[in-house]
């Protein structure tokens, strides 16, 4: 029988998990070991020291034999417990098959259903249109994390629409599926004549013969790969009868699969509304809303903040409830408890199953990197550049071919977003990219269980220390809140001599002794306001330290014994008291990572630091020519953060050539370009601008481009823009756009986001004198164009012709009023219904703002549109562009 990994079991045998428990103790300390004998095993700096360092090596490695000898019996006496007790047997059992729990989904009553309406009725909606190019085969596919309710929904199109088909079909597909059977039961249910002898070929051809001339509608419930597609498409064949597909799925990838072609389309699954949320709770456990008692309508309240919407969550959850006392003190246990195993109730059980269900389905370096976001407290706003950082630390995400470790742990990132496991927060609405991410409370639960269960976080808040204290603690949060007083007081008996990773989150009045974690390879006290300086004592003693986070803290200085952290490879000390960084910081060479403020200096030498992949932020002006020739050398370096600014240009009294100036500071972008410089941002505060035309860099260099200028702006775009042929990412400031222009960015094949800032003035006072020579049409290019923000501080000229950003999914417009892109000709319109993708628009009014008539007309318009796109008109008091 197949062998299995004991990650992949979501029941273990007690003790196979306790002996898998301590196979895992017993690598972290193999690794530890390692890293002490390695850590201690450098050359020192004189001859005394290398004598003194000769006699600590002796002893060290004879402590170090010690060790090896301890480890070495352990692993004799865990592979000796592995045979005794037939641990390989208990792990190869045949799995169980279990009832799929989504079956009760299938026949809920539509009257018991809240929120669900308005869904299908868009759906039903668009799979009943009559124009010519609907009468083709079209496909829709329903996507959202698991327990929103997305086989609900399908069911009930499914009931409304089936009697309108000349056959139908409703077939499960799940995690692993049998391609065979579905066949099968595709076959059974659209009526055709079967034989179970016939391979899946067969199979096919028999399928696409019987729905040949038919008009079908098929719904492929739970669809999980993208393989399995590949092969259940094949059977559908493309009639002109108006028949319908729609595929049900978690992934975001697997639905762009099933949509390929332009009649296509995706529906993301949204959680509840709070009306629908409380109207099912209530309907559930009394019957209706006003039926609840006054006294837990607070724990009430909690409890559906806590479910997030989730249909699945608040339907087990208030079954559970219907079955408990109506006292404050059960209610409130429950609330505290949900998600958790404290209740031991068949239908929390069914919950946890399906919310688990997605993380067994995960690879393994994808369950390490989703177990580790359990360090973050509940609700807490995750940064998805630290993020990606500190997996890359931690060592979970490793170089591979042609490709970073930070490019890698995005595609990590990205996938756990598609998956639903982690949600995006905020997106940059420049660039379509997501800045943060959060975790919903239940999934935060389920991996806070597991990482806790494999002692891989240990939490500490005012309340508990969430750890077993038979283990070791290998990573250390450190959770108190922002209240005030400082919440926290840490015990003396805490043994932090194997922790990893300490992360301190709130007011805490003591701080763990630095001089205890000689094992610490991460410290992050990001946001610590107590945090004084003379807490880095010792300091130079976390020999392993990798990563040192002091961001929005009090401290004023670097101690200098931090050039003795030989390990450390990511320092960042934004919104601090640091002034000026101490000069032995260039003799830290493993450093990739360094994020200081604008008005932070850098010391003389920059240049020796060569394992420099990110630097930020940088005021060019600040520093001699040298340093800019300097800049040049870091050849590792990826992404740039440099300001070009209209103070600092006197130097002892002398004025500063600032031609010059800007000159060595391109041909150092030039040089890194031709290196590995991808992403650069320039944020130019000179009146006069940065001459961008002198640039020639070389056509596969930046992949992304952002020109930040809060004074200065670009007269025209350059010629060499349109070179760019890896560039995905592009922002910038122009005082007048022309056609020639438009065309240039255009040509940018890779170019996924733009976001222009137009400040051309109009020639005449009213927009009903121009002549068509005066619009700017997309008419070509933009290829690969994902996401477009327009900002215009006068007249919006812009037209999207017909065929162009056939990939545009996201527009976002900014003008002063919605009378400066009204016209009598075009009304509001400007060829919006030519951006076949566009799922979101946005738009944004200042000055004189957005009348309700011209609003009603804006929704009017884009209502037209085939994928009816998610709208938001925003207002603002003020015209602020890029601000």
């Amino acid at each position: 029988m197949e062998k299995i990994m004991l990650s992949d079991i979501e029941d273990l045998d007690m003790q196979v998990k306790e002996w898998r428990n301590k196979v895992r103790e017993l690598a972290y300390d193999i690794e530890d070991c390692i890293d002490n004998f390695m850590g201690n095993d450098r050359p020192n700096a004189s001859l005394v020291r290398k004598t003194v360092g000769k006699i600590k090596k002796l002893w060290l490695r004879h402590d170090v034999g010690k060790q090896i000898q301890e480890l070495r019996t352990r692993v004799v006496e865990e592979s000796a417990r592995r045979y005794r007790y037939k641990l390989d047997d208990s792990t190869s059992r045949p799995p169980v098959v279990e009832i799929d729990h989504r079956l009760k989904a299938l026949y809920v009553e539509t009257s018991k259903l809240e929120g669900i309406e308005s869904p299908v009725e868009q759906i039903i909606q668009w799979l009943t249109r009559n124009g010519k190019q609907d009468q083709e085969l079209n496909i829709m596919a329903i996507v959202g994390f698991g327990g929103l309710g997305k086989t609900t929904l399908a069911m009930q199109v499914y009931s409304k629409l089936k009697d309108k088909f000349d056959c139908t079909a409703f077939v499960s597909v799940s995690r692993g599926p049998s391609i065979k059977k579905i066949l099968i039961d595709l076959l059974k249910d659209v009526g055709a004549a079967i034989d179970t002898t016939d391979d899946e070929m067969r199979l096919i051809n028999k399928l696409r013969e019987y729905l040949m001339k038919r008009r079908y509608f098929v719904v492929i419930d739970d669809l999980w790969d993208v393989s399995a597609w590949s092969f259940i498409k094949c059977a559908f064949y493309q009639n002109n009868c108006g028949s319908r597909i729609i595929v049900t799925t978690r992934k975001i990838d697997v639905a762009k699969a099933c949509c390929f072609s332009s009649g296509d389309h995706i529906y993301e699954m949204q959680p509840l509304s709070v009306a629908d949320s409380e109207r099912l709770f209530f309907k559930r456990i009394f019957g209706s809303e006003e039926r609840c008692p006054s006294h837990l309508k607070e724990a009430s309240i909690k409890i559906l903040r806590k479910c997030g919407g989730l249909p699945l969550a608040i339907i087990t959850i208030s079954s559970l409830l219907a079955s408990k006392d109506l006292t404050l003190d059960q209610w409130n246990r429950v609330a505290n408890s949900i998600g958790s195993t404290l209740e031991n109730n068949p239908d929390i059980e069914v919950m946890r199953k399906i919310l688990s269900i997605s993380y067994f389905d995960l690879p393994h370096y994808l369950k390490t990197c989703l177990l580790y976001i359990s360090i973050f407290p509940e609700d807490h706003t995750i940064n998805k550049k630290s993020l990606i950082i500190r997996w890359i630390t931690e060592g979970f995400v490793q170089e591979g071919y042609g490709q970073n470790a930070h490019d890698i742990g995005e595609t990590y990132f990205n996938e756990l977003i598609n998956r639903r496991l982690i949600q995006p927060w905020y997106i940059d609405h420049d660039s379509g990219n997501v800045v943060t991410c959060r975790v919903h409370d239940m999934i935060l639960d389920l991996i806070i269980t597991r990482s806790v269960e494999e002692n891989f976080v240990t939490l500490l808040n005012s309340q508990e220390l969430t750890s077993s204290s038979q283990n070791k603690i290998r990573r250390l949060s450190i959770q108190c809140g922002d209240g005030e007083p400082p919440a926290l007081v840490l015990e003396g008996s805490l043994v932090l001599s194997h922790v990893r990773s300490v992360t301190v989150f709130g007011h805490v009045k003591q701080l763990p002794s630095l001089s205890d974690m000689k094992a610490l390879r991460m410290l992050d006290l990001e946001g610590c306001k107590e945090l004084e300086n003379h807490n880095l004592e010792n300091i130079e003693r976390l020999i392993q330290l990798k990563y040192l986070n002091l961001r929005e803290t009090e401290i004023t200085e670097l101690p200098k014994q931090v050039v003795k952290l030989q390990c450390l490879d990511t320092l960042d000390i934004r919104n601090t008291g640091v002034s000026e960084l101490p000069s032995a910081i260039i003799q830290l060479r493993q450093l990739a990572r360094l994020f200081i403020d604008l008005d932070t200096r850098l010391p003389n030498g920059i240049g020796k630091m060569q394992n420099l992949e990110e630097l930020t932020h940088v005021n060019a002006c600040m520093y001699h020519m040298n340093f800019l020739k300097e800049l040049a050398l870091l050849s590792k370096l990826r992404e740039l953060e440099i300001s070009w600014d209209r103070e600092g240009w006197d130097r002892d009294g002398t004025q500063v050539d600032k031609v010059s100036y800007e000159g060595i500071l391109i041909r150092s972008f030039h040089i890194l370009a031709r290196h590995n410089l991808h992403s650069l941002t320039l944020h130019i505060m000179d009146e006069q601008g940065f001459h961008l035309h002198t640039w020639h860099p070389a056509p596969c260099a930046f992949r992304r481009l952002h020109f930040n200028m809060k004074l200065g702006k670009i007269s025209v775009v350059p010629p060499w823009m349109g070179s760019l042929v890896n560039l995905k990412e592009l922002s910038f400031r122009i005082n007048r756009m022309t056609q020639d222009s438009l065309d240039i960015l255009g040509d940018i094949p890779a170019l996924r986001s733009l976001a222009l800032h137009l400040e051309k003035r109009p020639k005449t006072k009213w927009w009903e004198d121009r002549s068509p020579e005066d619009w700017l049409r997309t008419q070509k290019g933009f290829e690969s164009l994902n996401a477009f923000r327009f900002i215009c501080d006068y007249w919006m000229g812009l037209i999207f012709e017909a065929g162009s950003m056939p990939k545009l999914e996201i527009l976002d417009i900014e003008v002063p009023s919605a009378d400066y892109f009204v016209t009598e000709k075009l009304g509001f319109d400007f060829g919006v219904n030519n951006l076949y993708c566009l799922n979101k628009v946005a738009f944004r009014f200042s000055h004189r703002g957005c009348s309700e008539e011209h609003e009603v007309a804006i929704r009017k318009a884009i209502s037209r549109h085939r994928n009816r796109p998610a709208l938001e008109i925003i207002r603002k008091r003020f015209f602020t562009g890029y601000d």
